[in-house]
């Protein structure tokens, strides 16, 4: 058997491209945020209609049985906190891995991301909604792309086109309990063919020949599936349901219907429901994670840390992502600083949410007696060896804390 030696010619061998979390596409030179028409239009509606006056008030029974009041309102009808709106200055120093040897900052304003902020509801929190919501829907489409491939190359058994149904409630279910008008809905849109996506509810109207808001109740959904039995379901129950089909941008039908959605403390704007529900068979697949990009340089990855402006005159007054003047714009502290920080912030934040109440053991009294704690008073070293009966022996008893046992407990020890 002859052996031949393969050689690499240049003109064809390529090495292969690099693919790894460090390769960052450059974005905008400079890119500064501007409010659109339709964002502008929104605002004077908010300003000069009954945006901010018009209440629904609608019974709510929760899924535990308690029974409530839901206050509806448009988005941006409450004060905002004093932090909203402060300026946040973040950059990057690495000048030698920026384009033209010029310094990144990222210029924004803090946000509370409440919907019901006057100051943050129409530029950070429909902004942010609306983008996970877009991406959880994404992330749907690409797994069930793949499962699909997988059983079958040629067979396409789901629709993975989303489409957009109004579903608007018979005069009669208008104002019945929210939760039996949205149980009453889900069940007719599955009934119409429409198998998982998302709902916004939508309290009010806008009447186009006045301009201003009526009590109009209905439901947007943005979903996957046929409809089909439209109109057997108008005929039999009195509702309607409308399909709007296929739509050019997602993130702008999500966005346009947040925009005046209903608001109330109780309720989610956004609820999932079917196969892209949180409890759903492959929910963990297309889970939407928190992801720290704001917090690194669009061009060399590095970590941002807090900036200043050392220019002349005043600070820009709008927000901005991009290249700077270096003599503008310096560092307030250094990389290992912001590292610190950041780590810091992390384990406060774990800290809050701590369970205070872990290692503690029920006494029977409705008291939480931290079990470990108290063994190390007495000096017990092989602590967590000890059972339950040592604990609550005679002699361990009698020789320890009398004063914090019950005396019900003593009398019950010396019984045994």
């Amino acid at each position: 058997m002859e052996m031949t030696q393969l050689t690499l010619h240049e003109d064809w061998y390529l090495l292969p491209e690099k693919r790894s979390k460090d390769t960052i596409e450059p974005k905008a030179i400079f890119t500064k945020k501007q409010l659109t028409d339709k964002q502008k239009s929104w605002l004077k509606s908010h300003d000069e209609s009954n945006w901010q006056d018009i209440v629904l008030t609608q019974d709510y029974k929760t899924p535990k049985g308690f029974l409530k009041k839901l206050v509806w309102r448009l988005p941006g009808t409450f004060e905002r906190k004093d932090t909203c709106g402060q300026w946040i200055t973040k950059g990057c120093d690495n000048v030698f891995g920026h384009p033209e040897n010029k310094k990144f900052v990222r210029h924004s304003k803090r946000s509370c991301f409440r919907s019901k902020c006057e100051y943050c509801w129409l530029e950070k929190w429909l902004a942010r909604e609306s983008h996970r919501a877009t991406t959880r829907i994404e992330n749907y489409v690409k797994v069930f792309k793949h499962l699909q491939f997988a059983r079958h190359p040629k067979f396409q058994r789901k629709y993975l086109n989303p489409i957009h149904v109004i579903v608007s409630p018979s005069w009669n279910d208008k104002f019945i309990s929210f939760d039996q008008l949205k149980n009453k809905a889900r069940k007719l849109i599955e009934h119409a063919g429409i198998e998982g996506g998302l709902m916004i509810y939508h309290p009010f109207s806008l009447d186009e020949k006045t301009g201003q808001w009526v009590t109009r109740p209905h439901f947007h959904v943005v979903g996957f599936g046929w409809i089909i039995n439209t109109r057997k379901i108008s005929d039999s129950d009195g509702w309607v349901i409308k399909n709007k089909g296929l739509r050019d941008s997602l993130h702008s039908t999500i966005y346009y219907q947040l925009s005046h959605a209903g608001v109330s403390d109780d309720v989610h704007s956004i609820t999932w429901f079917g196969s892209l529900g949180y409890r759903a068979k492959y929910a963990d697949r297309f889970k939407v994670e928190e992801d720290d990009e704001t917090d690194f340089c669009d061009y060399c990855g590095c970590m941002l840390v807090d900036f200043e402006f050392v220019g002349q005159g005043e600070p820009p007054d709008y927000e901005f992502v991009g290249l700077v003047n270096s003599k503008d714009w310096k560092a307030k502290e250094t990389l290992e600083q912001a590292v610190d920080k950041k780590e810091m912030t992390r384990n406060n934040i774990k800290n809050r949410y701590k369970n205070p109440r872990k290692d503690f053991i029920n006494d029977g009294q409705g008291i939480g007696s931290d079990y470990y704690r108290f063994l190390e008073n007495i000096k017990l070293k092989n602590r967590k060896s000890l059972d339950h009966y040592h604990y609550f022996s005679t002699e361990f008893l009698e020789k320890t804390a009398k004063s914090f046992i019950p005396s019900y407990v003593l009398s019950l020890a010396r019984r045994l």
